[in-house]
């Protein structure tokens, strides 16, 4: 000990102990097919060389759906894989709706491509589709029937999926595929999340038919997460249909869960992809999900009847315009703008990791007006940081705190305070502009 030690003692103890902030930026891909040696529930991974070296194909959806996630500009930093143990078995129904002779069908199943030409003689749907699916029946993974005009391709073992991508407008196609037994999706998810400390907050599926989507649009609105995802049947772009998961979704207006069509691909994982760029290109509340470029992800040329039909159903598409590809529209099934979904969320979890803060690194916070007075200073803070991010108006947020003389000495002794309340006002974003101006010599 010095001899300054000597004259001036001072003894410091550090009050900084840190709550843990929900990862507001981290995806979780619920997957079927995982490796043998994927023993855990949840993993996390930082990279797709990690993947790989853990016993994933380059082939395999969760590598693809990582991939176009990693893709975005900027990147993810990490990403975590869960397990699903009740697989299912993908059903895709092909309805062939034209029988004009000369006539092209083509699409291609995983890595083969198979073409049709509708023949002389009296060709009808029911004998296009029966041709068609004797063609498609070839495929290794796949058995394929005819039953009128449609066409149903079942994979032959559960939990593998098999890619359908550019087909001809003349088929009509739908992911039929219905809940894995054994409780299904939703029992994997339950357990997906009982295994993670729940850092992370969006959510994306290997398989996304719409009977999934449901399901796993439920577990988004009741854990407080977000998902977009991605879907190409066709009745999201037909105005006439009310039964496809687009509608299902704004039906059961839910405000987390957003579809993103995929026209001509099956396993686009456009939805996943768009979820990334958002979460690692803005922090929460200072962007829109609107107006934005996906890197590896390819863009749908829309009819006015389909854009027309998808906006209604309140959905997203992903198109080019005036020679650059964009997302529109930005929104949950319920219509909430999915920007604002976020924000909230964060500022509600930053509110409570400021408050929970100073409660933990305070000897105490007394029962006193400058006790409440210090909280509200805290509350004030994490506003102010809502503010400068743009989730809030600049200067619109404000905060009442009750005085302690008119707080019951009953809710006094059971240490809870209540009756501070908040208040500030969302900024939104512009997503159209319409302009009045004249021009004169």
């Amino acid at each position: 000990m010095s001899y300054l030690d000597e004259l001036v003692k001072i003894n410091v103890s550090a009050s900084t102990a840190t709550p843990t902030k929900p990862g507001f930026g981290t995806i979780l891909i619920a997957a079927q097919k995982v490796p043998a040696t994927f023993i855990s529930r949840v993993k996390r991974f930082g990279s797709l060389t990690e993947l790989t070296d853990a016993g994933f194909s380059v082939a395999d959806p969760v590598y693809l759906c990582a991939q176009k996630c990693k893709a975005q500009d900027p990147s993810i930093t990490d990403f975590l894989v869960g397990k699903r143990l009740n697989k299912v078995t993908q059903t895709i129904e092909l309805t062939c709706t034209s029988a004009v002779v000369g006539d092209v069908y083509s699409i291609t199943v995983g890595s083969t491509t198979y073409t049709y030409t509708v023949p002389s003689g009296s060709p009808t749907t029911s004998t296009v589709a029966t041709a068609f699916a004797a063609l498609i029946d070839a495929h290794a993974a796949v058995a394929a029937t005819a039953t009128g005009a449609k066409i149903t391709a079942i994979t032959s073992t559960a939990g593998e999926l098999v890619n359908y991508k550019a087909w001809t407008d003349n088929l009509q196609i739908k992911d039929a595929t219905v809940d894995g037994s054994g409780g299904g999706l939703a029992a994997d998810l339950a357990a997906i999340k009982a295994a993670t400390n729940q850092d992370w907050y969006g959510l994306a599926l290997d398989s996304q038919s719409e009977a999934e989507i449901n399901i796993a649009a439920l577990f988004v609105e009741t854990e407080k997460k977000v998902a977009v995802f991605n879907t190409s049947d066709w009745g999201c772009g037909d105005a006439g249909t009310t039964t496809d998961v687009m509608s299902d979704l704004k039906t059961a207006a839910y405000t987390r869960t957003g579809s993103l069509w995929s026209k001509k691909e099956l396993l686009s994982y456009s939805g996943p992809a768009w979820v990334a760029k958002q979460f690692a290109g803005a922090k929460p509340g200072e962007d829109t999900w609107a107006f934005k470029t996906l890197a590896a992800v390819n863009a749908d040329e829309l009819s006015a009847g389909e854009i027309a039909a998808i906006k209604a159903k309140n959905g997203n598409f992903y198109t080019p315009v005036s020679g650059i590809n964009i997302t529109q529209e930005g929104k949950s099934g319920s219509g909430e703008w999915l920007d604002i979904v976020r924000f909230v969320d964060w500022q509600r979890a930053e509110t409570q990791f400021r408050v929970f803060s100073a409660m933990v690194n305070n000897k105490k916070l007394p029962f006193s007006d400058a006790g409440i007075e210090a909280l509200g200073a805290v509350v004030k803070s994490s506003l102010q940081a809502g503010e400068e991010v743009g989730g809030l108006d600049e200067g619109s947020s404000k905060v009442i705190v009750p005085k302690v003389a008119g707080i019951p000495s009953v809710e006094r002794a059971t240490r809870k305070l209540k009756g501070m309340k908040f208040s500030g006002k969302l900024s939104g974003a512009i997503h159209a502009l319409e302009l009045d101006g004249t021009l004169t010599p």
